[in-house]
């Protein structure tokens, strides 16, 4: 159940800036609950596509994210990395996640308008 207010701000965009000390609380059970969709998500879905995403070190609630999700999952997932530079993110999934070279897929390459992203799903 979300109360009012939360449901008030889960109906509006939000954009949380890249910020050491994310202000998460303001937002009352809000970010829980995303998290908690998305930890979800992670753990059931058979193919992940990770667009123009670093993950930095720094970023320790998602890597969390990434790293719990990956523990509770009884299969591997296909993972997708579109990226012009993908090197550290291949090595975060391979090293770090435990993702097989047969189910990890680079696109090394930007984001842009022309970009075929419909073939990316169908690949």
């Amino acid at each position: 159940c979300i109360s009012s207010a939360a449901s008030d701000v889960y109906k509006r965009q939000l954009i949380v800036p890249p910020v050491k000390d994310k202000k998460y609380e303001a937002y009352g059970e809000l970010f829980h609950i995303l998290w908690e969709n998305a930890a979800n998500t992670l753990i059931e879905a058979d193919e992940i596509i990770i667009i123009g995403y670093s993950f930095p070190r720094t970023d320790l609630r998602s890597n969390k994210l990434f790293m719990d999700s990956f523990m509770k999952r009884s299969s591997m997932p296909k993972v997708k990395i579109l990226d012009p530079f993908p090197d550290k993110i291949v090595d975060k999934f391979k090293f770090e996640l435990g993702i097989s070279e047969e189910n990890l897929f680079v696109y090394k390459d930007f984001f842009t308008d022309d970009f075929d992203l419909a073939g990316l799903f169908d690949k």
